[in-house]
């Protein structure tokens, strides 16, 4: 049987409290979301994925730098459901292909951060 893919895109404003990292959890938990788009990380790259991969454990993220203290991205997905293939991004945007086994198809998702020019 076909099981339909849940997204969720969270602007989280920082995710430096530590009950803000519990909602997002018991959110991504509670809706069984296999890819997740968040905005305004607050953070560098590095440091947003190994707090993302440490909240949620066994899915890929992948990051992108905040410019001041704004337009921070990340993307995550679920393994279990979805396969990494490539990840790529610039100045306000991220990007992954990724191969969904249970549909047969790649595609493309793009999380833009809003006030980009």
């Amino acid at each position: 049987p076909w099981f339909p893919m849940i997204w969720l895109s969270f602007n989280c404003r920082g995710l430096a409290n530590p009950k803000k990292r519990l909602a997002l959890k018991r959110l991504t938990h509670e809706s069984r979301c296999d890819i997740l788009f968040l905005q305004e990380t607050l953070c560098t790259s590095d440091i947003i994925v190994r707090t993302l991969q440490a909240l949620l454990l066994g899915w890929i993220f992948h990051g992108l730098d905040a410019n001041g203290h704004s337009g921070s991205l990340a993307i995550g997905i679920n393994p279990r459901k979805v396969k990494l293939l490539s990840s790529w991004g610039g100045w306000g945007f991220l990007g992954m292909d990724i191969f969904m086994g249970e549909l047969g198809i790649t595609i493309k998702i793009i999380n833009i951060y809003g006030p980009n020019l």
